[in-house]
């Protein structure tokens, strides 16, 4: 059943929320650079406001459902789609799980830690894995850039593999957050920072269970099946980049509500001032 709304609508509704997803996003790096705060977890958020402002553009290179599109401006949007909408997904998920790595004590939970960095890896690998399966897929057999809809059927694999690669991702995420929240010695504004990574998670989940109902009833939504699959794709992408930047926004609410406790994270308090690692991973976490 095709839902009952318009292409202008569609096109508004997700248009909000790859623009909230930009101030928002924009605001995080302000706010880090100006108190000093910059770590991975924000370079990878910026990473992801780049490539989503990419990937917004294309929103608008889109036609109605039934309309012709010249082949060369289908297969531009087509590959750009295809590599900007995951990078995007996997860029948040990234930032979400270094934000988990600043309640991380450096020296005490070197296990912890470690277990993160690989666990961040293997986001990269599902990330390219993905990639790679779209590029074999549809760069192998070009007949469908001769097609009228000039758009490459990926099949319901990539959606199996999307929506498995999801939820290993989320949920790893999901229990890494309540790992920190239950075993790590936080106090109130700190659990709340937690719990804030834990929210980012869930919505990110639900983002992407939308986005695979959507791929795996594709057949029944007729014509406007590339369309309605691309537009929850970017609806998806948009809130994942969104939901990223709670942690920090949960900061900033708490300080302003009179909150004025010390919200620096385990691990920089254990990090002291030798440079020698100055530029690794595990260089001063500021809060």
């Amino acid at each position: 059943m095709t839902p009952n709304i318009t292409f202008t609508a569609w096109r508004g509704v997700v248009a909000t929320f790859h623009l909230l997803a930009f101030m928002v996003t924009s605001w995080r790096i302000v706010h880090r650079k100006r108190t000093r705060g910059l770590w991975w977890d924000d370079y990878w958020a910026l990473f992801g406001l780049l490539l989503d402002i990419v990937y917004f553009a294309t929103l608008w290179m889109r036609v109605p459902a039934g309309a012709s599109i010249p082949q060369s401006r289908g297969v531009t949007l087509f590959w750009l789609t295809t590599t900007f909408f995951p990078t995007v997904v996997w860029a948040a998920r990234i930032s979400i799980g270094f934000s988990i790595l600043r309640f991380v004590p450096r020296q005490t939970s070197s296990k912890t830690r470690k277990t993160l960095h690989y666990l961040l890896v293997l986001f990269g690998l599902f990330w390219l894995a993905l990639m790679l399966e779209k590029w074999i897929t549809c760069g192998g057999n070009k007949a469908w850039e001769h097609t009228k809809a000039v758009q490459c059927t990926l099949g319901q694999a990539v959606g199996i593999i999307t929506l498995v690669t999801d939820v290993i991702g989320d949920g790893s995420l999901i229990f890494a957050s309540l790992f920190i929240f239950w075993s790590a010695n936080l106090h109130s504004g700190q659990k709340l920072l937690v719990l804030s990574i834990l929210c980012s998670s869930i919505f990110s989940t639900m983002a992407g269970i939308v986005y695979a109902v959507f791929v795996f009833q594709a057949d029944s939504l007729g014509a406007n099946r590339g369309l309605l699959i691309s537009l929850t794709a970017n609806i998806k992408a948009a809130i994942t980049l969104l939901v990223c930047n709670m942690f920090v926004v949960t900061m900033a609410v708490h300080k302003l509500r009179g909150h004025h406790e010390d919200m620096e994270t385990p691990a920089v308090s254990q990090v002291t001032e030798d440079t020698e690692s100055k530029g690794s991973l595990d260089e001063k976490i500021p809060a």
